[in-house]
């Protein structure tokens, strides 16, 4: 009796865990959709994301509202035992050990529908569906933590940084399967696409100096390496993507396009009517006061600068370059600055340590179905359009006096305006 009721307890026990190891290994969809979103309208989204909390902020960058958090630990704030046993028992700890990271890197599909999250302290790269927040795969890279992300121009292969190891895992986005880990020397900084021939570069530090290696997407092989740069900064103009942020510079309270004249931050304009020429500029925005007013409205408040002095900062050119998403990590604000007026046009909070900050053109298709089939009128009254108001043509004038107006009713003959 003792021995059936032993057996039974052992099927049990293998049984539960049997099922909660094929609930970890069935998590998402397991292979990403081709591409179905049709041409047409987008809107281009500031996607914001937050480490401590393990959330990404969505911003609207033509209404300057806050549309959604997303939460990036749909799977929890750790490892389960039945999903990875080493990374549970040893590896979320010696990750925590750098802090508290959830979200370290953002990439967003070409198509506008997915949107990829490394997740640092959980080793691990997820994919989601924007139009509803399922989760397309997730994949985990080697080591203990993963570290930022590039994607390939077509939007095919996924450059997770894996700085334990340290290596870079590509990982194939249709099926989350690897294609293949390129071995790296060094401390791992930095990865991105070339903007002019779409490589991947990754940013190393070895025998206290800086390295790029350039690789070739295709082929992933590499197609050559540099000494030329002297910090992340210099990394990021050196493949291009300076062309897509803005620089900042918070002791002296300026933003400024690459190449660009320092543009002074000031406040938004309190009041419908247009400021008048030869009027001194607006006082400087502080966020001491910024996050006590409802987001998005002009802050009619004085003094000093956008952020404090020496204040971390993530940037992000919007908009065609009219506009400098300024994201403050220690105020966890996220200020819009209109580069051509010099205004703030909203200061909106982030989620907890802001790390990460793209933008891209999402297509409404896919913003409808996540909000809604009214989204994009919903969108449309929040926009405020400051050029209603036409002049008045010659031939919409008021008559003249003498000037032939119409017709008399009964006699039918022309008569004058008096």
């Amino acid at each position: 009796m003792l021995r059936y009721f032993v057996i039974l307890i052992v099927y049990a026990v293998t049984l539960y865990f049997g099922v909660q190891i094929g609930k970890e290994l069935s998590f998402g969809e397991g292979r990403l959709e081709p591409p179905r979103i049709p041409a047409g309208e987008t809107r281009e989204i500031v996607f914001i994301g937050n480490e401590a909390d393990g959330t990404v902020t969505l911003i609207d960058t033509e209404t300057w509202t806050i549309l959604d958090q997303l939460n990036a630990l749909p799977d929890g704030r750790t490892v389960s035992i039945y999903r990875d046993i080493t990374q549970s028992l040893f590896g979320f700890e010696e990750a925590s050990a750098y802090g508290s990271s959830y979200v370290s890197g953002l990439a967003l599909s070409p198509p506008g529908d997915t949107l990829y999250v490394s997740r640092t302290n959980l080793a691990d790269v997820i994919a989601f569906d924007l139009r509803n927040d399922d989760v397309w795969w997730r994949r985990p890279v080697a080591g203990y933590r993963a570290g930022d992300i590039a994607l390939s121009a077509e939007g095919d292969r996924l450059f997770v940084m894996a700085p334990d190891v340290p290596r870079i895992d590509v990982i194939e986005t249709i099926d989350e399967s690897l294609a293949r880990d390129l071995p790296l020397e060094g401390e791992l900084l930095a990865i991105g696409r070339e903007t002019a021939d779409e490589k991947i570069a990754v940013l190393t530090r070895l025998n206290g100096g800086l390295r790029v290696t350039h690789f070739d997407p295709l082929y992933l092989e590499v197609e050559g390496r540099s000494e030329t740069v002297d910090s992340r900064d210099a990394f990021l103009e050196m493949i291009g993507e300076k062309a897509g942020a803005c620089t900042f510079a918070p002791t002296e309270g300026e933003a400024s396009v690459t190449e660009g004249t320092p543009v002074p931050v000031t406040e938004a304009a309190t009041s419908d009517e247009p400021a008048e020429e030869g009027l001194p500029p607006a006082e400087e925005l502080t966020t001491d006061n910024a996050e006590a007013d409802p987001p998005g409205e002009a802050i009619a408040e004085a003094p000093v600068d956008v952020v404090a002095a020496d204040t971390p900062v993530l940037t992000q050119l919007v908009r065609d370059g009219e506009f400098c998403v300024i994201v403050d990590v220690q105020a966890r604000m996220a200020h819009g600055l209109n580069l051509a007026t010099r205004e703030i046009v909203a200061s909106l909070p982030t989620g907890a340590e802001p790390a990460a900050l793209i933008s891209g053109k999402v297509p409404f298709p896919v913003l409808e179905e996540r909000f809604g089939p009214d989204f994009a009128e919903a969108e449309a009254e929040e926009i405020v359009d400051l050029d209603l108001a036409e002049p008045v043509g010659e031939d919409m004038a008021a008559p003249d006096e003498g000037q032939v107006s119409g017709e008399d009713a009964e006699t039918g003959d022309l008569v004058e305006t008096p």
